[in-house]
């Protein structure tokens, strides 16, 4: 099996040289190296390095960019690589961000991408909401162990014709239009919001 791009890194270990900065209180994301997650089965889907989150926390565990900047009456497209870990396991229904588009000043959040965790399915789904909280889904569940490209096309609106679309490896899979967003978005944050204690298991995010 060939590896390429081992050199490369995303995420460097350690630190998070892409991004303006980090929120983990409790300690639950790191960098690894690809030879500490193969063992596990997981490899970064580009590079030599992942993020990884643990899930468990009702504190967010999230990397943050300040670069973001999306004007209003602009529209910007945004991605990042999704991994479900084998070990994600609930017995709770859970809701969480994985991403979110901020205010620069007051953090409001003016949209988000999430996961729903049905525990009576064991359904993993994937969505958007105006907002913190994702509220429309995509139709296709997502499974485990396998990376998932995740795009998300943000057109800024203050006069309510706003619209946030997300885009499951290439394909529009949610739509939500009409928005109105109460400032221009500066800032972007990947990793966890938050989840039930009772949410156990893995997640790791690669940037491509």
């Amino acid at each position: 099996m060939a590896f390429p791009f081992l050199h490369e890194s995303n995420f460097e270990v350690g630190s998070n040289a892409e991004w303006t900065s980090e929120s983990d209180s409790a300690t639950r994301l790191d960098f690894p190296h690809w030879t500490q997650t193969a063992g596990v089965g997981v490899l970064p889907f580009r590079g030599a390095y992942c993020m990884r989150v643990k899930l468990g926390s009702t504190t967010a565990a999230k990397v943050i960019d300040t670069d973001i900047d999306i004007a209003d009456a602009t529209t910007r497209f945004a991605r990042f690589y999704l991994y479900i870990g084998d070990d994600v396991a609930f017995t709770a229904d859970d809701t969480l961000q994985i991403a979110e588009f901020t205010q620069a000043a007051g953090g409001t959040v003016e949209c988000a991408i999430g996961l729903r965790l049905t525990a009576a399915t064991n359904l993993i789904e994937i969505g958007i909401g105006d907002g913190t909280a994702p509220t429309d889904f995509s139709a296709e569940a997502l499974v485990r162990n396998r990376w998932y490209s995740v795009e998300a096309r943000v057109a800024i609106s203050t006069t309510g014709t706003g619209t946030l679309d997300l885009y499951i490896n290439g394909v529009n899979r949610v739509a939500l239009t009409t928005l109105t967003n109460a400032a221009a978005v500066g800032d972007g944050t990947l990793g966890v919001i938050g989840s039930l204690t009772t949410t156990t298991g893995h997640l790791y995010f690669d940037a491509y």
